[in-house]
């Protein structure tokens, strides 16, 4: 089973920023020393992403995709570094909705959060 894409074509809306972490495990002792150790051999990324300027119909896009891949893992072009995709996951279910302008030609905002596996 192939791993899901991030639409393409929602790429050119794309404002990103970049978190990298190491977290640690902290273990402290009696005489007062702690020992401390990486909790995971990686660094791992987060992105704060927000798609700006939506259609309706890109909102729709999105909105369909986030449906069908809550949970699991797919690719992210990644809109600095041409050529470099990342797995990824949502990080949690709180995807924010804006709709930035009204009528006939509507635009929307929308930002989530996504997490390198």
């Amino acid at each position: 089973m192939s791993i899901p894409a991030f639409p393409t074509n929602l790429n050119d809306a794309i404002a990103v920023f970049e978190t990298t972490t190491k977290k640690e495990l902290i273990s402290s002792s009696f005489a007062g020393y702690k020992q401390v150790r990486a909790k995971t051999t990686r660094a791992i990324k987060e992105f704060d992403i927000s798609l700006r300027a939506l259609s309706n119909s890109e909102l729709n896009l999105f909105d369909t995709f986030y449906i069908a891949n809550m949970g699991v893992e797919f690719t992210l072009k990644d809109p600095k570094v041409d050529n470099t995709t990342h797995t990824v996951r949502f990080v949690d279910d709180n995807i924010t909705y804006n709709q930035i302008d009204f009528g006939v030609n509507a635009l929307n905002e929308v930002s989530f959060k996504v997490e390198t596996i």
